[in-house]
């Protein structure tokens, strides 16, 4: 490790208790798997790595979270999800991540470690998940971004299908035409992802997209083509560090993007309003 890493890694700076900061003793956390808890990081460099199953598995990162994970299913296709209800807020989270050190479609392309398909065992838990509730709000956490400004947002979410050197995905984007209908259907009230590092904010159809994950390296740049869907950011802001807050009160939720370095650190910046029985939708 760097030297001046040194007490600075995840759970040394949640368990912090200078000046009150006691964080993970006292705030939930609902983590989702992303391709970073992957317990061998060789699968997204190294080709052959990539084509084997067995070499895929999440181990560490479910042992960590034990309790949100009863099943222990580490390797793909086992169970990566689950909902927790925390006030009036139903939070289901599910696994959708994938990442390769090579172009999409490049042979063997980017293969999705959970299926996200309309008959995956996932994406019907998903649904039952959402039909069930009967919480004033929902929220659902995923790491990749359903919508992104970027390179990788051409990549569609799917299983590649490979011939030759090159890779195709016939089955097209699975996160925008599987998951967006049903947020949509279910009135969800907003999504979060995180996988670019990057602080973007979409609208559609009365569904907040949120990716506020502007930490560490930024990947965004100023011509980064938008979404194939078309759909633009209603806002975006990646030229600092930032994280996202959410308040509760008796009227709805309010989400505010608060700045965490520059000159304006800890101003808000961005912010949206989930009203309680919004029938906008």
């Amino acid at each position: 490790m760097n030297p001046e890493e040194d007490g600075k890694t995840w759970f040394e700076i949640m368990q912090q208790e200078e000046d009150g900061a006691e964080l993970l003793q006292y705030t939930p956390i609902f983590p989702v798997p992303g391709n970073h808890e992957v317990d061998d990081q060789r699968v997204f460099v190294d080709k052959e790595r990539a084509a084997k199953n067995g070499d895929w598995s999440l181990s560490i990162y479910m042992q960590l979270f034990r309790p949100l994970y009863p099943e222990q299913e580490y390797t793909k296709g086992g169970k990566h999800w689950y909902s927790v209800d925390y006030g009036d807020l139903h939070i289901s989270n599910i696994s959708c991540f994938r990442w390769q050190d090579w172009d999409g479609f490049e042979a063997p392309g980017w293969a999705m470690f959970d299926d996200i398909s309309a008959d995956s065992d996932q994406v019907k838990w998903l649904e039952e998940d959402l039909v069930s509730t009967d919480a004033q709000y929902k929220w659902v956490n995923m790491h990749w971004h359903m919508l992104n400004r970027g390179q990788d947002g051409y990549f569609p979410v799917s299983e590649p299908v490979v011939e030759g050197d090159r890779a195709t995905y016939p089955n097209g984007d699975y996160a925008y035409d599987v998951l967006r209908p049903l947020y949509e259907k279910y009135e969800v009230d907003a999504v979060s992802f995180g996988h670019s590092h990057v602080y973007e904010r979409y609208l559609i159809n009365g569904v907040n997209y949120i990716e506020a994950a502007s930490i560490g390296n930024n990947y965004r740049e100023e011509d980064d083509p938008y979404h194939p869907s078309g759909n633009r950011p209603v806002f975006e802001k990646n030229d600092v560090r930032s994280f996202m807050i959410l308040t509760k009160d008796d009227t709805g939720i309010s989400a505010k993007g608060i700045a965490a370095s520059g000159d304006a650190k800890g101003e808000v910046f961005d912010e949206f309003y989930v009203a309680e029985n919004d029938s906008s939708r």
